[in-house]
C-alpha cells in the first residue's frame, strides 16, 4: 500500500466491470494533501471514466469502488488510483 493514503473522495459515476457495478471518484484528501471539489473538472471525470473502462485488467473479488488520487501524468499519461472494498478499505493501486 502506498503511503498516501486516502481519506475522502468525491463519488463521480459508476460503471460496470463484468457483471459488478463499481463506484468511480476523486480524492479530495489523502495523508499527503487536499484538493478542492472544484479542482475535480469534468475533463478529469471523463478520462477518468473512460481509462478504467478501457481497462482489460480483472478486478478484485472484494473491489467496489475505484479512486483516482493522481490525474494525468507521467510519460505514458496515466491514472493512479487505488481500488477500495466496501467499507472504503484499500484493496490495491492502479495505473489506469
Amino acid at each position: 500500500m502506498s503511503g498516501n493514503v486516502i481519506k475522502a473522495f468525491v463519488a463521480t459515476g459508476t460503471i460496470t466491470k463484468g457483471t459488478k457495478s463499481i463506484v468511480l471518484g476523486v480524492a479530495t484528501q489523502t495523508s499527503n494533501w487536499s484538493r478542492p471539489e472544484s479542482g475535480i473538472t469534468e475533463t478529469m471525470k471523463t478520462g477518468f471514466k473512460a481509462a478504467v473502462q478501457g481497462d482489460t485488467k480483472a478486478l478484485p473479488a472484494q473491489a467496489e469502488k475505484i479512486v483516482m488520487r493522481e490525474p494525468q501524468h507521467g510519460n505514458d499519461n496515466h491514472y493512479t488510483a487505488v481500488v477500495l472494498d466496501g467499507n472504503n478499505k484499500y484493496v490495491e493501486s492502479r495505473h489506469y
